[in-house]
This record gives C-alpha cells, sequence and structure tokens, in this order.
C-alpha cells in the first residue's frame, strides 16, 4: 500500500493531481491510498503521523499558508518526500532548503508528465516498494513483523492473537493490548475490522460468505452481523468489483 498526500487549496487541481496519479497507479497494479488536503495546516497537525505518506505533493502558493512554510515545518519531525507544484519556478531555490525531490509546472502541456516523472522516482526506488513493517514488544521477544505476513489478528481475555505467515509457514504471537490500539497502531488500509475481537488482513480473503469469510489459509472467520455489510463492501473494493 502506497500512501499520497496532495495539499492544494483549489478543489479543481486537486481533482486532477487525482485522477492522474490514479490512472499511474492502475495502470501498474499499485495498491494505492490518496488523501485530499486543501491547507498546508492540517498536514502540519499530523505532527509525527506524516511519515504514513510516500509522497506529499504541496501547491507552493496556497493563500493561508504557503507550501514552502508547510514544508519548514514538516522538517521539523519528518524526512518524507516532498515534491512542490507551482506555476513558477522561481521558488527552486528555496525548495532545495526543505529537501524538496521535484518542482511540478502547472502547464497543460507538461502536468501530467512531471506528476508521472515524480511518481517514478519516488516508486522506483527500492525503500519506497519495501512492505510496510513495525515493531512490536511481543511475550514470544521483540519482533519485526510485515504487514503483507499478517493474515489477523485476534483478541481474547486482554491479550492480542497475531496470525502471521511467514516462508509459508504460520506462527502466533501473543501480546498482552486492547485490539482498538493494535488497529489504531499498525492504521493501514488492508486491514478491517470484522468483528470487536477480530482484525483481518483483506489481502488473505478468499470468499465471503453470510456473517463468515474464509482465508487462503483455509480458515474460517466469523463476521459480526453489525458488520457484514460493511465488511461485504470493503472486500468488493478491494478485488475491484466496484468502485
Amino acid at each position: 500500500m502506497l500512501n499520497i498526500a496532495i495539499c492544494d487549496d483549489d478543489n479543481n487541481f486537486l481533482d486532477i493531481e487525482k485522477r492522474i496519479i490514479s490512472q499511474y497507479m492502475d495502470s501498474r497494479k499499485i495498491e494505492y491510498h490518496i488523501e485530499q488536503f486543501h491547507s498546508g495546516q492540517t498536514l502540519i497537525d499530523m505532527g509525527r503521523d506524516v511519515n504514513i505518506y510516500n509522497l506529499i505533493l504541496l501547491d507552493v502558493e496556497m493563500e493561508v499558508l504557503s507550501g514552502l512554510e508547510t514544508a519548514r515545518k514538516i522538517r521539523e519531525h519528518s524526512q518524507v518526500p516532498i515534491a512542490f507544484v507551482t506555476a513558477y519556478i522561481s521558488y527552486s531555490l528555496e525548495g532545495y532548503k526543505v529537501n524538496a525531490i521535484r518542482y511540478i509546472l502547472k502547464e497543460r502541456d507538461s502536468f501530467r508528465a512531471g506528476i508521472c516523472e515524480c511518481l517514478d522516482t519516488i516508486f522506483n526506488q527500492k525503500d519506497t516498494i519495501i512492505p510496510k513493517k513495525f515493531v512490536l514488544n511481543l511475550r514470544e521477544g521483540k519482533k519485526e513483523i510485515s504487514i503483507e505476513d499478517l493474515i489477523y489478528i485476534e483478541s481474547r481475555h486482554h491479550y492480542c492473537y497475531f496470525h502471521v505467515q511467514r516462508e509459508g509457514e504460520l506462527n502466533i504471537y501473543t501480546k498482552r493490548d486492547k485490539l482498538d490500539e493494535i488497529e489504531k497502531q499498525l492504521n493501514d488500509e488492508t486491514l478491517l475490522r470484522i468483528h470487536k475481537s477480530c482484525l483481518v488482513n483483506l489481502s488473505y480473503v478468499s470468499d465471503i460468505r453470510r456473517y463468515q469469510l474464509r482465508l487462503t489459509t483455509q480458515e474460517t472467520l466469523l463476521i459480526a452481523q453489525s458488520k457484514y455489510l460493511d465488511t461485504e463492501k470493503a472486500y468488493l473494493i478491494y478485488c475491484g468489483r466496484i468502485d
């Protein structure tokens, strides 16, 4: 999953950027999530949480808070890749001071090419396609787990049980914690809460039937009745069957 933030106080340009990025990702079959911001302040208020993004596209000339000032604030606690979108190239020197990776000009003939070239630069780098990982202090010791290896997490009697598949081998790790807190910590689009005591990775779901789903590991998990329709919709969206 690649997370991209686009920030511009012009709704038309936000829509154009989102459309271009979506077409780029879809053509390469890359999983992605795009989040739109109308103000740099909203990004700044996220603090260190901006690190969830693989790329931030900032409009330089926003009226309330410029893209340059937004980037300076972000750089106080993050080195997330930032590219500027602008109608003027004269800001380039200031951009280098905040380690901007690109300036993309708002010109009809070159705007699409500029965004695609920027995405090529970002996503051809090995580090940007490494699966998201997290480190947990578990009863079995400290473990680094990749989201792509996590099948599901179940909660029982104040403990969370992480069902993980590594190199074809299934493992179960244990942590004393609340599932609500684990869900907030992981904060990944592929993880779906299907029950108050179960968080499942959609990439391991093979089928959904009334109030239950089947995993590629042949296990069956129950879906809370109140969550069934949302679970079914999320699965269909994930599979690309609906928008």
